[in-house]
């Protein structure tokens, strides 16, 4: 084989690996590198919500009102580390002794999928993901 023949051949190996890696992941909502036409996950329908406040007493946040919508975007396809993020900057402010993201979904048939739950204690830094499987 030619040293051309083997660089094609370690391309198209890479394009069949790549998207195989989704498959030997822990979180099935992240296609990023994906063969998304194989998956029903892109057709769920997820809503997201903020919860912050002191020990026992969290209360609803609008998400609009403090991320851009790109954010919520990303946080209603269970983008884990825009969760992560979310829940570090909502610690920032004053007032604020715990944060929980909840992401609730259901399949393209209608049936409601387990949630996902990201939880942080602002003084510990403490995070904990409860993730349903889908």
């Amino acid at each position: 084989m030619r040293q051309r023949d083997w660089w094609l051949l370690i391309f198209l190996a890479f394009q069949l690996i790549v998207p195989l890696t989704y498959y030997l992941r822990d979180n099935p909502y992240d296609e990023r590198f994906a063969w998304r036409m194989f998956s029903a996950v892109r057709l769920y329908q997820c809503g997201v919500e903020l919860q912050e406040g002191s020990a026992g007493s969290l209360r609803p946040v609008g998400l609009p009102r403090v991320v851009h919508q790109a954010w919520v975007n990303h946080l209603r396809r269970n983008r884990v580390e825009v969760a992560l993020a979310l829940l570090e900057r909502r610690c920032a402010e004053e007032g604020v002794d715990e944060a929980r993201i909840t992401t609730r979904c259901q399949s393209a048939s209608g049936e409601p999928l387990p949630d996902t739950r990201y939880y942080r204690r602002c003084a510990s830094g403490a995070t904990t993901i409860e993730r349903g499987d889908p």
